[in-house]
């Protein structure tokens, strides 16, 4: 009879599994050993907490200033007036200063989120298609898709949306190649240096194939010229 102990550690006491639970593990193939949920995650909090801490200062420096321009012509006259002046001063900068930092914190999150996205979907298509794994093609795809985007939507003359298309492809690239040579870090093929070489060996056999076919009919021809000179007839 088996003890309750090894029942309770069979394949059938398992505890079940959550079923969010394969969306966070990852495999050997993903980016940066991340599962996509949990790296997009990652750089869009990072990216809004930046852009929180540059909205929240460019707010509340602006807050400041219009506060100053906009009570310029009645400037307090006693100490008590200029307390209660810096205090609505430093209340419009705090407020400004949030409402900045929330706005460029939602605008930094969601192009950064868009990058991520248009990476990993491109991943998907190249994986499924030619079954590439994740390589900077992806993130020089992506860096074209949010820079168009991106010029789009602020309606950029030709001249400024050429170079922040060129801008986008520069950081997609950069951002690809140094995830690539960590993947060779790692032990990993690059799939686009696999394809070259299969390129390539292809290429040698196809000239291998064309030596041998050509030495063959060259010692084709040379039969056939060497048998019709020996049965050719005498006119004796």
């Amino acid at each position: 009879m088996s003890s309750p102990e090894s029942a309770s550690n069979s394949p059938a006491h398992a505890p079940p599994r959550h079923p969010l639970e394969k969306f966070a593990t990852s495999s050997e193939d993903d980016r940066l050993a991340m599962p996509f949920w949990f790296r997009a995650t990652l750089a869009t909090s990072c990216a809004a907490m930046f852009g929180f801490f540059l909205g929240a200062t460019h707010g509340g420096r602006m807050a400041a200033l219009r506060f100053r321009a906009e009570n310029a012509h009645r400037l307090p006259t006693n100490k008590v007036g200029w307390y209660l002046y810096h205090r609505s001063k430093n209340h419009h900068s705090i407020i400004g200063a949030l409402k900045g930092g929330i706005k460029a914190a939602a605008r930094v999150g969601l192009w950064v989120g868009m990058f991520y996205t248009v990476e990993e979907g491109v991943d998907h298509g190249l994986k499924r298609t030619v079954g590439w794994e994740p390589t900077f093609l992806s993130s020089v795809a992506a860096g074209m898709s949010t820079a168009s985007v991106f010029s789009l939507k602020n309606r950029f003359p030709v001249t400024t949306a050429t170079r922040t298309l060129k801008t986008g492809v520069k950081v997609g690239l950069a951002y690809g190649v140094f995830q690539d040579l960590l993947r060779l870090s790692h032990g990993k093929n690059l799939s686009y240096v696999d394809f070259a070489r299969n390129l390539r060996s292809r290429w040698r056999q196809r000239q291998e194939k064309k030596t041998l076919l050509s030495t063959q009919t060259d010692e084709h021809d040379r039969r056939v010229t060497g048998g019709s000179g020996g049965t050719t007839p005498s006119n004796g």
